[in-house]
């Protein structure tokens, strides 16, 4: 189903990110095989610790400069928030990483399965195979190495921004030299980590959406003509269908065991993050540079736009879970008892959702609703400054 090259690129980025604490889980390109080890579990954890430790230290440095200037405390603030990403991202890396390896060896064995079984259209060059993924994993993984090596730079030279380590050593110490190459080897190493985390978390959202938006748009809607399927009709026959829905709610409901628990805390970081560095340039604008301006903008803006879309496909994900099952009655059946048997069948099924059971699950509005709060909130960020 992959390219062979996309299998090369996945084993050595993993590589490199396993040896950094970015991820877990390593890749095995010879046996397709997805798999843990003991040090990269260790690695794994040893980022999560100083990621977090990264974290506390600009929270106790944002507290020493509010005592001063209000514009250097709301910089090292958001700043210092900014890093909730990636230390949640990374709890599945830390805490989950042989449930994340089972995870994407299902994937990928079922996807090899359902083509084999299944498809009866298949071309290497569709948007079912890994093509646009691997050209997008590439553009994703270049531009966070690209944005890590410009930040460590950054990072130091920057005079408002004192939440780094290296920020508490005078620049006129006559042992600068040696300090400045130490952090600039911790320090593109700590934002390779940040970059990683993301890029490999992302990655694998990308390869879930690529597996089971296309099957959950088409080939469970029994409504659609027949030649809108890529599937034999085989597939939405009562022998067939309940078996094969049934293996993809098993693989929908093990991925959200692992990932949904995190869909809670990234919309509240989502929606806060949004609001702070709206306040923050509306507050300072007079005080920020051009390049300031231009950074807090790429990250409002780069939040906003990513957490839409996941909002914006998760509700779609959810409402052709919907449909689906109401398409159901148009079946084929062959006699009442198969039409009993999928009645019945129907009433064992929920719909499918992003997110956590229970807490928070994404809906077609929920989109609506985020874009609502942050636009309200920052209204009356307006209003409370005038």
């Amino acid at each position: 189903m992959f390219p062979r090259r996309f299998h090369i690129f996945m084993e050595t980025y993993l590589f490199f990110a396993s040896h950094t604490g970015a991820s877990g889980v390593l890749y095995d390109a010879k046996r397709r095989r997805f798999y843990t080890t003991t040090i990269s579990k260790l690695q794994a954890r040893l980022t999560e610790f100083l990621l977090a430790q990264q974290f506390f230290f600009g929270v106790i440095r944002c507290v020493q400069t509010a005592k001063g200037s209000s514009f250097e405390s709301n910089i090292c603030a958001i700043t210092t928030l900014a890093l909730i990403m990636p230390i949640t991202a990374h709890f599945s890396q830390t805490f989950q990483p042989h449930g994340t390896a089972e995870l994407c060896n299902m994937m990928y064995h079922y996807a090899a399965q359902y083509r084999r079984n299944w498809v009866q259209r298949y071309n290497e060059r569709t948007t079912l195979t890994a093509d646009p993924l691997f050209y997008a994993s590439i553009l994703l993984c270049l531009g966070g190495m690209g944005y890590f090596y410009t930040g460590s730079f950054l990072a130091y030279f920057w005079a408002d921004l004192p939440i780094f380590w290296i920020s508490m050593v005078p620049k006129t110490t006559p042992y600068y030299g040696m300090i400045f190459s130490c952090f600039l080897m911790y320090g593109s190493s700590g934002f390779y980590m940040i970059q990683g985390v993301i890029v490999v978390e992302v990655l694998n959202l990308m390869a879930f959406a690529a597996l089971m938006f296309p099957i959950h748009s088409t080939e469970l809607n029994a409504k659609l003509a027949r030649g809108k399927h890529k599937t034999y009709p085989s597939f939405r026959t009562v022998s067939h269908f309940p078996m094969e829905y049934r293996k993809l709610e098993i693989l929908h409901s093990y991925a959200m065991a692992i990932w949904g628990i995190y869909v809670v805390p990234f919309q509240a970081f989502a929606l806060n993050f949004v609001l702070y560095a709206n306040y923050v340039l509306i507050r300072n604008w007079d005080h920020l540079d051009f390049l300031m301006r231009c950074l807090v903008l790429l990250w409002t803006v780069s939040i906003q736009v990513f957490w839409y879309l996941v909002l914006h496909l998760a509700g779609r994900y959810y409402l052709f879970s919907q449909r689906n099952r109401g398409s159901w009655k148009f079946l084929g059946v062959r006699d009442a008892q198969e039409a009993k048997f999928m009645a019945k069948f129907k009433k064992s099924t929920r719909p499918l959702g992003i997110g956590q059971n229970g807490y928070f699950i994404i809906k077609p509005l929920s989109v609506v609703k985020f874009v609502k709060g942050v636009v309200r909130g920052t209204v009356r960020v307006l209003l409370t400054m005038r």
